[in-house]
């Protein structure tokens, strides 16, 4: 019996000696695997920062991304923009090239007439003067209007304000035009003034807005037709209607009228060139001066524009 105790004993030693390495290389495992788990807690913020600083990266590169799509279109936009103007330059001086060629020859041919060795009649020699006094005011009309535009992309639109009679603008205007109604055989008919018309403007600008007006009425009115002037006021503004019987001004084209370069439909104005400038200096000169300008069109029934100017003259500051 002593003897298995003593068996059972030594077997209980060797058993807790077992347990006990066991014990210690558990321990070492656990404390192995704390330094494990420590170093991984370590490196997953070190990944959480290095996301969070990638996400950042990510949208100040969004924004960067953004911020440059932006400006890609905007130099795409000012890109197509220099292209288009180069364009209108182009036709411009095409145009130009064209308009100012018609006058100069009939002057030229006008000249070579009354500079033969044989002088013409008196009659035949004033109507060749009348000619070319004509194309004289159409070619001094058209440079009148570049250097206007000149002006106007300068900044420098001033007005040389004075009191004055409307009637006295709107009669050297119509006069200005009187050659070329005459050799389309439009009548331009102003309605008469009960009284004269004070007000305070610019004359020599007020008369190249009139001109221009009326020489558009013109050039586009049908052989035979009236252009037609009419003259409201009150004592704060005066408002001058003048109406043509052409062929009206499509819808969607209206609104583009007083664009700087703007031609309208060429079906129309392939037959009719001009600078596209008049209508848009126009519009630049009666708002300095206070006032404003517009149209009311009918296709086939004509156009009607109208200028409405303050007694008062520009605005202040202009």
């Amino acid at each position: 019996m002593s003897d298995l105790l003593q068996t059972l004993v030594q077997a209980f030693d060797r058993m807790s000696g077992a347990y006990e390495v066991m014990a210690r290389r558990l321990s070492g495992q656990i404390e192995q695997l704390e330094a494990e788990r420590t170093a991984l807690r370590g490196q997953i913020s070190d990944l959480s920062q290095q996301q969070a600083a990638l996400l950042r990266s990510n949208q100040d590169l969004a924004r960067l991304t953004a911020d440059l799509s932006g400006k890609v279109a905007l130099l795409q936009h000012r890109t197509e923009e220099v292209v288009r103007q180069d364009q209108l330059k182009s036709d411009l001086l095409a145009t130009v090239s064209h308009e100012l060629r018609t006058p100069l020859t009939s002057i030229k041919g006008a000249l070579s007439v009354l500079l033969t060795e044989d002088p013409p009649a008196p009659e035949v020699r004033a109507e060749f003067l009348g000619i070319a006094h004509q194309n004289v005011g159409r070619v001094m009309r058209l440079i009148g209007n570049f250097l206007n535009l000149t002006q106007l992309e300068a900044g420098q639109i001033g007005l040389s304000l004075r009191p004055l009679d409307l009637a006295e603008v709107l009669a050297a205007s119509v006069e200005q035009v009187r050659g070329l109604a005459a050799e389309r055989r439009v009548s331009v008919q102003v309605e008469p003034f009960a009284a004269p018309v004070p007000l305070t403007g610019d004359p020599e600008r007020l008369e190249s807005v009139f001109i221009n007006l009326l020489d558009n009425a013109v050039k586009f009115s049908p052989e035979g037709a009236d252009v037609a002037v009419r003259v409201q006021a009150d004592p704060q503004w005066v408002t001058v209607h003048v109406r043509d019987r052409g062929p009206g001004i499509p819808p969607d084209e209206v609104p583009r009228v007083f664009e700087r370069f703007f031609r309208g439909s060429p079906a129309v104005t392939r037959q009719l060139p001009g600078s596209g400038l008049g209508l848009h200096i126009s519009k630049v000169i009666v708002e300095a001066h206070g006032g404003r300008i517009g149209v009311e069109s009918r296709l086939t029934e004509g156009s009607t524009f109208t200028v409405s100017l303050p007694r008062g003259g520009s605005r202040p500051g202009v």
